[in-house]
């Protein structure tokens, strides 16, 4: 039998408990039966999932404790194990979860949403940085549509939880008294590393609208509309994209 097939029959028997044709197809070790065998390749199965909810959602884990995240975790295998054919992305569904089994704790959403993000970006190709500063004249600028990275991430939070992201492999206690905030980040990656800037919301709303593909003249009108841009706040935003390096490409709108 081709492993590609054997594979697919140890599948079939893990999360759709088809045993027989798996079992047909191995020979136990010792004096274990065929069902004992299946028995210890389900349990590996089993500690893979949690293995990889534990690495997913550290944050998560710092927060709730071991007691608490062990109860979360086995409650959520139990109920989505046999939809985890591909165990890197397994618990894309945890923050939606975590609020209907602790909805005492909202903010644990966002915060397995942002390592949900996290782990997006870290797998996706760093791109290489567009000079920004080879834009001729300001109708250039203005006419301009940013092409950003595909690790770049715009990230608007109900709760604020980067602080606890970040000091998610601490001894001390989360401090959670400041949870209860909107909180705007910029997700992205440079030079092989990960970087989060926290933005204020003027901030955001303008990146934001570059992201989806408006022009920058466009982009600063609607900011302008909603917000009061003035020169100082201009150059502060357009210093921030320049050094983060976030704009893959610039297209110019004829």
């Amino acid at each position: 039998m081709k492993l590609e097939n054997l594979q697919n029959l140890y599948t079939d028997c893990i999360l759709s408990n088809h045993n027989i044709p798996f079992q047909n197809q191995i020979i136990a070790c010792g004096n274990l039966s065929s069902d004992e065998a299946t028995s210890v390749y389900k349990q590996a199965y089993l500690f893979r999932m949690k293995d990889t909810l534990l690495d997913n959602f550290q944050a998560v884990h710092f927060v709730l404790g071991d007691t608490l995240f062990d109860f979360a975790i086995e409650k959520y295998i139990n109920k989505n194990n046999h939809k985890a054919y591909d165990l890197s992305n397994y618990g894309r569904n945890f923050p939606n979860f975590l609020l209907e089994t602790y909805p005492e704790f909202p903010y644990l959403k966002n915060l397995a949403e942002f390592e949900i993000q996290f782990i997006d970006s870290f797998h996706k190709k760093e791109h290489i940085s567009f000079d920004l500063f080879s834009l001729q004249n300001q109708t250039e600028l203005e006419n301009a549509v940013f092409e950003f990275g595909e690790t770049v991430k715009l990230i608007q939070n109900q709760f604020s939880i980067y602080s606890i992201w970040k000091n998610r492999k601490s001894n001390l206690q989360p401090d959670l008294s400041k949870t209860n905030q909107q909180e705007f980040l910029l997700l992205y990656k440079q030079h092989s590393n990960l970087y989060v800037l926290s933005l204020a919301a003027i901030e955001f709303f303008f990146i934001d609208l570059l992201h989806k593909g408006e022009s920058i003249g466009v982009a600063m009108e609607k900011t302008n509309t909603r917000f009061q841009l003035n020169p100082e706040i201009i150059s502060n935003l357009f210093g921030k994209i320049a050094t983060s390096g976030i704009v893959k490409n610039i297209f110019l709108k004829t």
